[in-house]
C-alpha cells in the first residue's frame, strides 16, 4: 500500500487548522534551534520546510526522503525562495541506510518523525553518529505514546527515548510537545550532561501526560456532546417514523379499497380484451386479404415499372445520340471558329505589319523633310542675317554721308533703294516663316495619322480578344451540356432504384396513357 504524503509544510502554514499549525511550528522551530553548526543533514525531510528554514539562515542543508512525491513538492517550494537559499539547500530522493555519503560529514543530523517507522532504530542512530563531526548533534522528534498510524512500528515513551543513547552519544535534552517528544543526542558528549530521571524530568513527563489526557478528555467530551446531539436527532426521527407509520396504515387501508376497485376494473378490462381479440382475428383476416390485393397491385406496378424503365432507357439512348450529335456539331463549329480566328489573326497581323511599315516609312520621310527644312531655314536665316548686317553697314555709311552731304539727292535715292531692299528681305523672311508654319502643320497631320494607325492596331487586338472570349463561351456551354447530361443520368438512376421513384414513374406512365404526351 502506498504511504500517504506527509503534509508538514501545509500544516506549518496553517492550511490544516490554526491550533494544529501552532503545535507544528513549535516543534519545527525547536528542531531548527538545536541544529547547530553549518552543515545539516535532514533525514525524512518530507515536504522540506525544516531544510528551507535552515537554508534561509545560510546553513548548508541536504534534505533526503524515500518518497519522490515529497522531494518533488520540496523542490517546488525551494524554487520560490531567494537565490541564496536555493544555493544552500539540496533535496534528494534516497534511502538513508543505503546511501554512501563518502567522506562527507555533518554538524547536525535531524530525524524528524522517522524512528517510529523503523523496527531497528539503533542501526539508524549508529550510522548517524558516524556521519556527525566531533561534538555533532542528532535531533530526534517522535510521536509520544500510542499512535495507531498503519506504518508505525514502535510506540515511544520517555524510557524508550532514553534507551537510544550508546557509548558514542549521550542525550543532553528532552522536550515534550503534547503528543510529540523530542531529544538531542550529542556525539562524544560529556556523560555528566546526560539526561537522567529526576524530579524535573518526571514533572515534565507528568505535564505531558496531563496535556495528552486533557486533549483526550476534551475529545471525549466533544464526542459525548455529538452523541447526545445524535441521540436527540434519533428521538426526533423515531417520533417522525411513528407518525409516518400511523399515516401509512391509514394510507394502506385507502390503498386496499382502491385496489379492490382496480381489480373490478381489471375484470372489465379482461372482458374487453376478449372482445378485442375476436375483433383482431377478424381484422387479421381482412388484413391478409388486403395484403394479397396489395401484392397483386405491386406485381402489376413492378411490371409497369419495367416498362417505364425500358421507355426511359430508350429516351436516354435517343438523348445520348442527340448529345453526341450536339457535341460533334459544337466541335465542328469550334473548329471552324478556330480556323476563322486563325485567319482573322493572320490577316490582322499582316495588316498590322503593313501599317507598321507605312508608319515607319512616313515617320522617316517626315523626319528627312523636317531635317531638310531645318537646314534650309538655317541657311536662309544665316543669309538674311548676313544681308541685314551688310545693309546695316551700308545704311550707317549712307547716314554718315547724309550727315556730311545733307543736300545730296543721290544719297537720298540710295537710302530709298536700301530701304526697299530691306522691305524685300523682310517679305522673303515672312514667306519663309509661313512655309515653316505649313511644314509644322503637316508634321502634326502625320503624327495624327500615326496615332490613328496605333488606334486601329488596338482595335484589332480587342477584336482578337473578343474572338477568344467567344470561343471560351462556346467551350463553357459545351461543358455545361455535358454536366447537365450527367446530372440527368444520376437522377434517372436514383429514381429507378427508390420506392418513391418507382411509384412516380408508374404515375407518369398511367397519366401519359390517359392524357397523352411524353
Amino acid at each position: 500500500m502506498k504511504k500517504p504524503l506527509d503534509r508538514i509544510t501545509e500544516a506549518y502554514f496553517g492550511e490544516m487548522g490554526e491550533a494544529f499549525s501552532e503545535k507544528v511550528r513549535g516543534r519545527i522551530h525547536w528542531v531548527c534551534e538545536n541544529a547547530k553548526g553549518e552543515t545539516i543533514l535532514d533525514v525524512g525531510c518530507s515536504q522540506g520546510i525544516t531544510s528551507i528554514i535552515l537554508g534561509r539562515e545560510g546553513k548548508k542543508v541536504m534534505g533526503i526522503d524515500l518518497l519522490q512525491d515529497s522531494i518533488d513538492f520540496a523542490t517546488e517550494m525551494l524554487a520560490k525562495e531567494e537565490e541564496a537559499t536555493r544555493n544552500s539547500v539540496e533535496f534528494r530522493a534516497v534511502n538513508f541506510m543505503q546511501t554512501d555519503f563518502g567522506d562527507q560529514t555533518f554538524d547536525s543530523i535531524i530525524f524528524g518523525e522517522v524512528l517510529e517507522h523503523i523496527t531497528d532504530p539503533q542501526r539508524f542512530i549508529n550510522k548517524a553518529l558516524t556521519l556527525l563531526n566531533t561534538n555533532g548533534s542528532l535531533i530526534i522528534t517522535l510521536p509520544f505514546g500510542i499512535n495507531d498510524y498503519f506504518d508505525h512500528k514502535k510506540t515511544y515513551y520517555l524510557m524508550d527515548l532514553l534507551k537510544l543513547k550508546n557509548e558514542n552519544g549521550v542525550i543532553q535534552d528532552i522536550k515534550f510537545f503534547g503528543k510529540w517528544i523530542g531529544a538531542v543526542l550529542k556525539k562524544n558528549g560529556d556523560e555528566s550532561t546526560n539526561v537522567s530521571i529526576n524530579d524535573e524530568l518526571i514533572s515534565k513527563l507528568e505535564d505531558a501526560f496531563y496535556t495528552v489526557e486533557r486533549d483526550l478528555l476534551q475529545q471525549i467530551k466533544s464526542r459525548v456532546q455529538k452523541i447526545k446531539t445524535y441521540e436527540d436527532k434519533i428521538k426526533g426521527l423515531s417520533a417522525d417514523i411513528t407518525k409516518v407509520k400511523d399515516q401509512s396504515s391509514e394510507q394502506l387501508a385507502a390503498k386496499n379499497t382502491e385496489l379492490d376497485l382496480l381489480k373490478n376494473q381489471l375484470n372489465e378490462k379482461d372482458s374487453n380484451i376478449s372482445f378485442l381479440n375476436s375483433t383482431i382475428e377478424k381484422n387479421t383476416k381482412e388484413k391478409e386479404e388486403v395484403i394479397a390485393s396489395l401484392r397483386l397491385q405491386l406485381a402489376q406496378m413492378e411490371k409497369e415499372k419495367e416498362e417505364v424503365i425500358a421507355s426511359l432507357r430508350l429516351q436516354l439512348t435517343q438523348m445520348e445520340k442527340e448529345k453526341e450529335e450536339t457535341i460533334a456539331s459544337l466541335r465542328f463549329q469550334s473548329a471552324q471558329m478556330e480556323k476563322e480566328k486563325e485567319e482573322a489573326v493572320a490577316s490582322l497581323r499582316f495588316q498590322l505589319a503593313q501599317l507598321e511599315q507605312v508608319k515607319e516609312e512616313t515617320i522617316e520621310s517626315l523626319r528627312d523633310k523636317y531635317d531638310l527644312m531645318e537646314k534650309e531655314k538655317d541657311q536662309v536665316l544665316e543669309s538674311m542675317r548676313d544681308s541685314l548686317e551688310q545693309i546695316e553697314s551700308e545704311k550707317e555709311d549712307l547716314i554718315n554721308k547724309v550727315y556730311s552731304q545733307i543736300n545730296d539727292a543721290q544719297v537720298e535715292q540710295m537710302v530709298k533703294q536700301k530701304d526697299e531692299k530691306i522691305n524685300t528681305l523682310n517679305a522673303q523672311l515672312k514667306l519663309k516663316d509661313q512655309q515653316l508654319v505649313k511644314l509644322q502643320q503637316k508634321e502634326k497631320q502625320q503624327a495624327k495619322q500615326v496615332a490613328e494607325l496605333e488606334e486601329q492596331v488596338v482595335i484589332s487586338k480587342k477584336e482578337k480578344i473578343h474572338v477568344q472570349e467567344t470561343l471560351y463561351k462556346a467551350y463553357t456551354k459545351e461543358e455545361k451540356l455535358l454536366n447537365s447530361y450527367q446530372k440527368l443520368l444520376k437522377r434517372y438512376n436514383a429514381l429507378s432504384e427508390s420506392k418513391l421513384g418507382k411509384l412516380t414513374l408508374t404515375y407518369w406512365k398511367k397519366r401519359r396513357n390517359v392524357m397523352g404526351g411524353k
